[in-house]
């Protein structure tokens, strides 16, 4: 082991469901597998409930979360479909969303 390296794997989470175009449920797969190929990172994803694009892929690139998945033509978020049906949560009112790009080399 080098100097400062530790050996418990970093925790990633990679958020997909809307992008602008149709392959992203396979470039999130292919991403994780990268990823925890190196033995350096353990892997969590975490997919919007209105996705866009992407249908047959979904299919083939199921999480099996428990969580129903309904492709859309455009982008909608979660939230604005789904106010209606969930308690609000004062906690989470606030948040905002983000990506985050990891390089693996640094």
């Amino acid at each position: 082991m080098v100097f400062g390296q530790s050996t418990t794997p970093i925790r990633a989470l990679i958020i997909d469901g809307q992008n602008n175009h149709s392959a992203w449920p396979k470039t999130t797969m292919m991403i994780k597998k990268y990823l925890e190929d190196t033995k350096r990172y353990t892997v969590d994803i975490a997919r919007t409930r209105y996705t866009v694009e992407g249908e047959e892929l979904l299919k083939t690139y199921p999480l099996n979360d428990g969580i129903e998945r309904e492709a859309k033509k455009n982008a909608v978020s979660d939230r604005s479909q789904a106010t209606s049906q969930r308690p609000k949560n004062p906690r989470k009112e606030n948040l905002i969303e983000t990506t985050w790009i990891c390089n693996p080399q640094q």
